[in-house]
């Protein structure tokens, strides 16, 4: 997808577009300040706004992952600063967390359930445990979601591939493959 210049933008999405892509920038250090920050952005825009922000192709993330920051920066972004330093930074495993509600998330730091460490698997298991009714997909093994991409993308692409890259594919991946795909014997 082509971006266009924040230039051609209306001036309100503009400042926020800035805004949120130099939050951005900073990485993962602060995820909180960034959700903080989609959060009031989401809460400032009048309706429909939002959307079109997204939409527009300005932003360097999608609309799901703003969505996704906004629900974190609304239930942990008021949390203290000594509180919220014991909270996990990855924004996938934050979700789940927020999801698990402000008071539920204070009481499970203060007992050490929530923690900076915490991974995404465990933060999704205290949401199946804490909200039984919560949609939580199964967790697939990282093998079978990289060996799927692995797959969907030489679908798409193995026609346009050069005499080289399918010599290279032929002589590289599948030696590997069939080294692990034999029955243990």
């Amino acid at each position: 997808m082509k971006r266009r210049t924040t230039t051609s933008a209306p001036r309100w999405m503009s400042n926020w577009v800035g805004e949120i892509t130099r939050a951005c920038a900073r990485g993962t250090v602060d995820t909180l300040a960034l959700a903080r920050l989609v959060t009031r952005a989401r809460r400032s825009l009048e309706y429909g706004k939002w959307s079109q922000m997204w939409n527009s192709g300005l932003l360097p993330f999608s609309k799901r992952k703003a969505d996704m920051l906004a629900l974190i920066g609304h239930e942990l972004g008021e949390l203290g600063e000594q509180t919220s330093a014991h909270l996990p930074s990855g924004w996938n495993t934050l979700y789940y967390v927020a999801r698990l509600g402000r008071p539920l998330v204070k009481r499970l730091l203060k007992k050490g359930v929530v923690h900076s460490s915490l991974t995404l698997g465990e933060a999704k298991e205290l949401l199946a445990k804490y909200d039984p009714n919560a949609k939580a997909r199964p967790v697939q093994s990282s093998v079978k979601l990289r060996m799927a991409r692995f797959a969907r993308f030489v679908r798409a692409t193995a026609r346009k591939w050069s005499n080289d890259e399918r010599t290279f594919a032929l002589k590289e991946v599948l030696p590997v493959l069939k080294g692990f795909c034999r029955a243990p014997g």
